[in-house]
């Protein structure tokens, strides 16, 4: 069973509506570069990292398994916690992406993008595409 660090613990203390975590997965055996991250949200976060345990949350999991859990943020909406869990698939790309370069993770499953494109020419392109639906959204907020 994974454990859950004493300070992301003290999170879930506090009875969140939603959260979006990030669990480490277990590295494939011979692969000499660790790093499979996946990035979710749940309502139930202790019920939620047991299905992913069981091999009943997401295929990525199920392939992969789980390690370790290494972020939760809480959040009191489930529409702001499906907006971070975008985000921090797609900042893997971006401002994440040399953090977890730092930390020789390579490869991030789970939200709406399903891992980190190593090509700088792959990166940026999906950057300009993040920063336009990023612009539009904003333009949509404020007519509406």
């Amino acid at each position: 069973m994974v454990k859950i660090p004493e300070s992301l613990e003290s999170i879930l203390e506090r009875n969140p509506n939603y959260v979006v975590y990030i669990l480490k997965c277990k590295d494939p055996p011979n692969y000499k570069s660790p790093g499979y991250y996946y990035v979710g949200y749940t309502n139930d976060f202790k019920r939620r990292l047991k299905q992913h345990e069981s091999g009943r949350g997401a295929e990525f999991t199920r392939f992969y398994g789980v390690d370790k859990v290494i972020h939760i943020e809480p959040y009191d909406t489930k529409e702001e916690a499906m907006k971070k869990e975008t985000m921090f698939t797609l900042y893997t790309i971006s401002k994440l992406y040399s953090i977890y370069a730092s930390q020789s993770i390579d490869h991030v499953g789970g939200g709406k993008y399903p891992g980190v494109i190593k090509s700088l020419s792959e990166r940026i392109e999906i950057l300009k595409a993040l920063k336009n639906y990023m612009e539009i959204k904003e333009e949509e907020a404020i007519i509406n």
